[in-house]
C-alpha cells in the first residue's frame, strides 16, 4: 500500500510489524509511548494500529503537521472520563487539552 502525506510518499504493509508500518521512527515511538503511558495510568487504549495510522495521516495531511509535540498538536480525548477508544479521540492543541481536562468540556 502507498500513502501520500505532505508530499512524502511511503509504503507500508497492513498488519506488518516494525518500522515499515509507520512513516518514520518518531511516529512509531509516539504511539508506543502513548500506549505505555495509558497502561501506567490505567487508561483504556483500544485503538488499533490501523486506526493509529489513519490518525497519523489525518494530522499530516489535514493539519500540515509532520509530528505531534507537547507544545503543538497531540492526540487528546474528547471525553476525559473515557479512554483512547475509537470515536473519543481528536488532534488538539496542548493548551486546549489541559484546559478541557481541568474544567471539563464546554456545554
Amino acid at each position: 500500500m502507498v500513502s501520500k502525506g505532505r508530499g512524502i510518499e511511503w509504503e507500508y504493509e497492513p498488519g506488518k510489524r516494525g518500522k515499515r508500518f509507520w512513516p518514520d521512527t518518531r511516529w512509531r515511538k509516539y504511539w508506543q509511548k502513548k500506549r505505555t503511558r495509558c497502561r501506567e495510568k490505567g487508561i483504556d487504549f483500544t485503538l488499533t494500529r490501523e486506526e493509529c495510522l489513519a490518525l497519523t495521516e489525518e494530522l499530516r495531511s489535514t493539519h500540515g503537521v509532520l509530528h505531534p509535540s507537547r507544545d503543538g498538536m497531540h492526540l487528546g480525548r474528547i471525553d476525559h472520563s473515557k479512554g483512547y477508544v475509537s470515536g473519543n479521540v481528536q488532534w488538539e492543541s496542548y493548551l486546549w487539552n489541559v484546559a478541557k481536562a481541568t474544567r471539563g468540556p464546554r456545554k
